[in-house]
Formats: C-alpha cells, sequence, structure tokens
C-alpha cells in the first residue's frame, strides 16, 4: 500500500534521469527491458541507485539535471517542499480563499500520494490552475498549456478548451514552443534515442495494462476486450472533444469546458495512478472556492489508498465514478459555471493587456 511505499519512490526515477544526464549516461532503458511495476521496495542501503525505468519525455530529463547534481537525499527534500508548496499556490491562482479547502485537499489521499513519491502531479495540479487563471494572457497560457502537456500528454483535452472557447493561437503558441523545446532537449539527452520512444510507451502501456485506475484498466479486470481497445479509446477521445465543445456553449461555458476537459483527460488516459486523481483539486476549486460537500467526495478514495488498483474492479470503479462526479457538478445550478467564471473575473490580477 501507500504507507509501506518508499519515500520519494518516483522522484527516484527522476532524479536517476538528470543524474545520469548530468553524468553523460544513458537516461532511457531498452524498450524490452521494461517490466511492469517496479518493485517500490529495491534493496539496499542507498535504494535510489537502482531506480530505473525512466519514461518521461525528453524534457523532464533536462529539468531535471540540476537535481541530479545534488545528494539524492538533499534533492528528495527540496522536492518535496516544492510539491508541497504547488498545493496551495493553486488553489490561490483559482481564487481560494477559504482556509479549510486547503486543509480538506491536503486530507485528499491522491494529493498525499503524489507528494510522497515524489511524482509531477502536484506541480501539474498547479500548471492547470495557472493555465486557467493566466487564459487570456497568451504568452502565459501558452507556457502553462506546454509544460504540462510536454510533461504529461494525457492533458491533451485542455488544448481542446483553449480551441473551443477561441484561444486557438494560445494552442498554437503552445504547440510551437512545446515543439521547439522537446526537439532541444532531446538533442541534449541524446536524439538516436527519439525513434526508440514510441516503442517504449507502448511498452509501458503494455506492462501496466490492469494496474491502474483507467477505463483501459477496468476493461482488463472485467476481461472485457472492448474496453481496452485502441478503437473504444479512439471514441473516447473524440467523444471528450465533442463533451468539451458542448460544454463551451452558453454562458458559463468557459469555466464549465475547462472544468470537463480535466475530467476527459482523467477518463480518457490509458494509464491512471491513484495521484492523477490529485488534478481533480483543479475543477474542484473552481466550481466550489468554499468548503461544500464537493470537496469532500474525493476524500472517499481513501477506500482504496494504493497507488496502484491491484486490477479490483469496485477501486476502478470508484476512481472513475468520482471523476464524473466532478465534472457533473459544473452543470447543476449551486455555484453555476456562470458565476464561477465572473466571479474569477473580479478576482484576477489588474490586466497589463495580452502578453
Amino acid at each position: 500500500g501507500s504507507i509501506g511505499r518508499t519515500f520519494a519512490w518516483d522522484f527516484q526515477i527522476f532524479w536517476n534521469a538528470g543524474h545520469h544526464l548530468v553524468s553523460g549516461q544513458l537516461v532511457y532503458p531498452e524498450p524490452e527491458t521494461l517490466t511492469p511495476a517496479v518493485d517500490p521496495k529495491p534493496p539496499g542501503p542507498e535504494p535510489w541507485k537502482s531506480a530505473s525505468g525512466f519514461v518521461y519525455p525528453a524534457p523532464a530529463a533536462v529539468a531535471m539535471a540540476p537535481f541530479g547534481l545534488l545528494p539524492f537525499p538533499v534533492a528528495a527534500a527540496l522536492f518535496t517542499v516544492l510539491l508541497i508548496a504547488a498545493v496551495p499556490l493553486a488553489l490561490l491562482a483559482l481564487g481560494v480563499r477559504d482556509w479549510r479547502c486547503y486543509g480538506v485537499a491536503f486530507a485528499w489521499i491522491p494529493v498525499l500520494v503524489g507528494i510522497r513519491l515524489g511524482t509531477f502531479t502536484p506541480l501539474l495540479v498547479l500548471g492547470s490552475a495557472l493555465l486557467w487563471r493566466y487564459r487570456d494572457r497568451r504568452v502565459l497560457a501558452a507556457a502553462s498549456l506546454a509544460a504540462i502537456v510536454t510533461a504529461k500528454l494525457f492533458l491533451w483535452p485542455l488544448a481542446i478548451w483553449l480551441i473551443v472557447t477561441g484561444r486557438s493561437r494560445q494552442v498554437a503558441l503552445a504547440a510551437a514552443g512545446g515543439a521547439i523545446a522537446s526537439l532541444g532537449a532531446w538533442f541534449i539527452v541524446g536524439i538516436e534515442t527519439l525513434p526508440d520512444y514510441p516503442t517504449l510507451l507502448r511498452r509501458l502501456s503494455e506492462a501496466n495494462l490492469g494496474r491502474s485506475y483507467s477505463t483501459s484498466s477496468l476493461g482488463e479486470a472485467l476481461d472485457v476486450p472492448l474496453l481496452r481497445g485502441s478503437v473504444l479509446a479512439a471514441v473516447f477521445a473524440a467523444g471528450s472533444c465533442l463533451a468539451i465543445a458542448l460544454a463551451a456553449r452558453g454562458r458559463g461555458g468557459d469555466a464549465r469546458a475547462f472544468v470537463v476537459a480535466v475530467c476527459a483527460a482523467l477518463l480518457t488516459t490509458p494509464v491512471a495512478w491513484l495521484h492523477y486523481f490529485a488534478l481533480l483539486l483543479v475543477p474542484v476549486a473552481l466550481l466550489r472556492p468554499r468548503l461544500s460537500p464537493l470537496w469532500i467526495v474525493p476524500v472517499a478514495l481513501w477506500l482504496t489508498p494504493f497507488p496502484e488498483s491491484d486490477q479490483t474492479p469496485w477501486r476502478i470503479f470508484l476512481a472513475l465514478g468520482i471523476t464524473g462526479a466532478v465534472g457533473a457538478a459544473t452543470f447543476l445550478p449551486t455555484g453555476s459555471a456562470s458565476m464561477i467564471a465572473a466571479r474569477l473575473r473580479r478576482q484576477a490580477v489588474p490586466s497589463i493587456g495580452q502578453v
């Protein structure tokens, strides 16, 4: 379970990538060596030395290079402080001023697991919050989108949200900036590793099929081939685009479509670990800036406090159901999306013009 896992286990993999990069070693494993779920209790007095399996895009490895210059315990402590700070900063960016919400946020098991394991997820929460807050500031919005989608491709529905709400220039700038940054990072890491990267990602999905909290994992757990097929994944993706476009229509559509986009990202990703659901902080904070029952709903994930679903259908149903409930809340009259959008416009930082 999450309590028994080695502290900063995911960060061990990130640190190794940064350390290997600055040491001139190979960053990525060979695709055929990728195995399901690395043992969370590696042997030896220095477990970070045995961590492997870095499969993030090259920019993530470059970002980890400064941490790779530090001893692992120091780097892990600094990164953990950064993750802890990212949560209240995200809530502040979304206009949450009720101190009780900050306490409840740290009572969510996905948030705690994300911090304990040293994942990127709290930073993705902050990046998504900044994307919403600065959605009309072209450079800031593009930078936020490029950063979070480059780190985790499953957040692509946020680009659809920007497009359907008339912010295509932000998406174009993010795509251009992300492509340039990614290409530069691949040259630093080793451009010869780029052709094998898609195979590495495919092997990752295959190795973890059924272990996560995604719809594909649900199909594996229930032995329903249709739910884990690529055709259905394409249907889900198309359905998400349509849902975001429909949600954007009418008054308050901006906030409504944003909430749907975040939830769609969690519902369509082929692999979803428990800490991914910390991203629900963003739509919950947007929909309910003061403590309300919606803040308590994700606390139910304490019923399955494990990073992996262990192929247990009810655990996967619970995570996906909570995600669906948060998405549906944007259509409820209480704290409607239009009221939320108006409130956040009043709280926004005074405009200094389009960047």
